[in-house]
């Protein structure tokens, strides 16, 4: 910070007080710029006796110091009378740098010359820099500032101007009086600090105006800001800056502007109720998959926190939760329409969907639109959905609808007749499963010794095959055997004529 400027007038202190002796108060030094004018603060006191010659008609004269003969005449400033000698100076020029003292003329008895006591006066080339002052010295962002700028005011007639470069705030001036009577002008600059100002370079300038018609003079003082600042400006770069695959790595830089400088990053991933820490350095490198949601990074100095843009990277990936649903969702007959829909996870979007119906050996194609709207006969087998972007494919778990039919007799039910008995077998499927029984002649019939009736399920657990032996067919004359199967939906039966010996004689 800079020292304080020695002023343009430096004055000696009153030594008592005046009381009726000859004695006369100026300042010891006075500086000025050529051209400019001057003024000199003075008072005096004469004996006691002397006091009523003082007049409206007595005059100041400011001689030289080594030669009384060289003197200055001054434009008055002070009232004589009332014992101010105050004088001031126009147009000074370089021969004017002498030493003066002040003589009282009244055209009367009243003269005299007060020449233990004189007043050097410099006539400079250049005036000197303005007085520059920060409070306080260590400026953080929010606070406010005072900036004081001072200069000596040599003239009381044309004081100097300060001016602000740049003007960031309200600035109050006044003129102040030292205790030689010398005037000092005063600006302070009042501005709250910003991180815009860090490193800002904030002049004060004093002018002077000549009166000789020559260029005005005029001088600088500067300083820098420093302003301390939380981070500013956080922001994240991406490389590669286009599309990634989810395998792939990425690495991503934090930057921020701040003062002083940032301590620490972190990396947050936005999980939607929460915010994971997923990196704790400027440049982070890491799979693409694990910044696949929106992140952000977080920079920290002493000050403060910034924290960046959420942003969130292209990462390209096969198609995944791939799932079907059927509407309508409940159970439905062979005969009516059902809507499947494929739905995907994928990026880029899905390209193409292409549906599967599952037929043991094989996988056979039943469309290729991610809705599809067919029979519900064609989807009684299970059946999934793949969808197909420019990365890979994604295939759906199988599902398989409650298609519900009436009972069907298989073409594999039979008999055949051995030595001594009959077998005959029927098979049935339907949805719901259906219940199978046999008649004999339009006869239920029900086990006994004659007839054993077991049965089972078909593989497909939507049938059901039943067994019935007749043990002693040639006890009965020529018969048919009736196999009826029952839902809800509807019933079917099948009729079957066994070969034995009575029966083909009666055919």
């Amino acid at each position: 910070m800079l020292g304080a400027l020695t002023f343009l007038l430096i004055g000696s202190l009153p030594q008592g007080v005046l009381c009726g002796d000859w004695r006369v108060i100026v300042p010891q030094k006075v500086e000025v710029v050529k051209g400019s004018c001057v003024t000199f603060p003075c008072s005096f006191d004469v004996l006691d006796n002397f006091k009523q010659h003082l007049n409206n008609r007595c005059k100041a004269i400011w001689k030289n110091d080594s030669n009384p003969r060289i003197t200055i005449s001054p434009a008055m400033t002070g009232d004589l009378t009332k014992k101010d000698c105050t004088s001031t100076f126009n147009n000074m020029i370089a021969k004017n740098s002498r030493q003066y003292y002040f003589r009282l003329e009244c055209p009367n008895d009243l003269k005299y010359s007060f020449a233990d006591r004189h007043v050097n006066l410099v006539v400079t080339d250049d005036p000197p820099a303005p007085n520059l002052t920060l409070s306080p010295l260590e400026v953080k962002e929010g606070s406010s500032v005072s900036l004081t700028c001072s200069a000596p005011a040599p003239c009381q007639t044309l004081p100097p101007t300060l001016t602000w470069t740049p003007s960031l705030g309200d600035v109050q001036e006044q003129l102040q009086e030292n205790v030689d009577k010398t005037k000092v002008k005063r600006s302070v600059l009042t501005f709250t600090a910003s991180h815009l100002h860090h490193g800002q370079i904030i002049s004060c300038t004093v002018v002077y105006k000549k009166q000789d018609g020559s260029r005005d003079a005029s001088e600088s003082r500067s300083l820098t800001a420093a302003v301390s600042y939380s981070p500013k400006d956080t922001t994240v770069s991406v490389s590669p800056s286009g599309p990634v695959q989810q395998s792939s790595n990425v690495t991503l830089t934090c930057t921020s502007n701040a003062n002083p400088a940032v301590r620490s990053f972190t990396w947050y991933r936005d999980d939607g109720s929460q915010e994971t820490v997923i990196g704790t350095e400027a440049v982070l490198i890491i799979q693409a998959s694990k910044v696949s949601r929106p992140f952000f990074c977080e920079a920290a100095n002493d000050v403060g926190v910034g924290h960046s843009d959420l942003r969130q990277i292209d990462v390209q990936y096969s198609p995944k939760d791939t799932t079907v649903s059927v509407s309508p969702s409940g159970p439905v007959q062979q005969s009516s329409n059902v809507t499947l829909t494929c739905t995907s996870n994928a990026n880029p979007a899905v390209r193409s969907f292409t549906w599967y119906r599952d037929d043991g050996s094989q996988e056979t194609v039943i469309g290729t639109k991610a809705v599809l709207n067919i029979q519900a006969s064609e989807v009684s087998r299970p059946f999934f959905c793949e969808a197909a972007n420019d990365v890979g494919v994604g295939r759906s778990d199988l599902s398989q609808i409650d298609v519900q039919f009436p009972p069907q007799i298989l073409p594999s039910s039979d008999c055949t007749t051995t030595a001594g008995q009959i077998n005959c077998s029927c098979e049935t499927v339907g949805n719901p499963f259906p219940t199978l029984h046999w008649s004999l002649d339009g006869q239920p019939v029900s086990q006994s010794d004659k007839f054993v009736i077991s049965s089972e399920r078909l593989n497909n657990h939507k049938g059901l095959r039943s067994f019935i032996t007749v043990t002693q067919p040639q006890e009965i004359d020529c018969f048919i055997l009736i196999c009826h199967s029952f839902n809800s939906h509807g019933f079917a039966s099948q009729q079957f004529y066994p070969e034995h010996q009575a029966c083909a004689e009666s055919q």
